[in-house]
């Protein structure tokens, strides 16, 4: 699993695993001080999805990205 750019702007993408295209997926990002900052869900139908698109609107700093699916983070 891949995501970028890092750092991002106003998008940030995963490259996920073969074996996920298609299936739930879900993720949560948060501030390095462990604040809830977004989450969402989606089923991608490629191997490159769009997380959000929202990322110009937060503040500059660290995040932790966490990507569940199929039972697998």
């Amino acid at each position: 699993v891949d995501v970028f750019p890092n750092p991002f702007g106003s998008h940030l993408y995963l490259k996920q695993k073969r074996e996920w295209i298609g299936q739930p997926l879900e993720w949560k990002l948060f501030h390095t001080t462990g604040q809830w900052v977004a989450e969402g869900q989606q089923v991608a139908g490629k191997s490159i999805a769009a997380l959000f698109t929202n990322g110009a609107t937060m503040a500059a700093g660290m995040y932790i990205l966490q990507i569940s699916c199929q039972g697998e983070r």
